[in-house]
């Protein structure tokens, strides 16, 4: 589905700028920070979270895309999306990814914790948005394999998994 690259491309460069406003001073790494562990949980994590952001705006597409046929408007998008099936199906791999991704990330940032901290879980935070964001994309595929949450129902849903995450990864660390 090429036509995702326009919905993520602004998304990236909005990303950029926001960065670009970050102070340049480099800072050492602690030791804590300079493991295999982390290294892989980081990188897990961000790759779900891609895969994440693909299924929001997949989410996008498909309620722009079923709002312009229900209105038998056919507008700029119209012609430009694809099938609403294609649109749905393509989010729900982007989920699915994400998901085993996202798993994988949680899980390798518990043991890592653990051999850092002594515990599993120190109830920071961020661990419980995280665990709270896992579980809202683990109700989202629940829904959709065992009570056929479809359309316009699981786009929804990505979108607001994806302001969890957002939320997650940007609102926690601010307040």
């Amino acid at each position: 589905v090429k036509i995702l690259g326009a919905f993520a491309a602004p998304f990236a460069f909005l990303i950029m700028l926001i960065v670009l406003t970050f102070p340049i001073v480099p800072e050492t790494a602690r030791v804590e920070f300079r493991s295999y562990w982390i290294f892989t949980h980081v990188i897990a994590i961000l790759t779900g979270e891609a895969a994440f952001a693909l299924a929001c705006f997949a989410g996008i597409m498909y309620l722009i895309q079923e709002h312009a046929i229900k209105s038998k408007k056919r507008g700029f998008f119209y012609k430009r999306l694809p099938s609403l099936d294609l649109i749905d199906n393509t989010g729900y791999a982007c989920i699915m990814v994400g998901f085993i991704l996202l798993t994988l990330g949680l899980i390798l940032g518990i043991v890592y914790a653990k051999m850092i901290n002594g515990s599993f879980w120190s109830w920071t935070p961020k661990e419980i948005c995280s665990g709270f964001t896992w579980i809202l994309y683990a109700i989202l595929l629940h829904g959709r394999l065992s009570t056929g949450w479809h359309g316009k129902r699981a786009a929804v849903m990505a979108i607001i998994g994806f302001a969890a995450l957002l939320f997650t990864f940007f609102g926690v660390d601010m307040y």
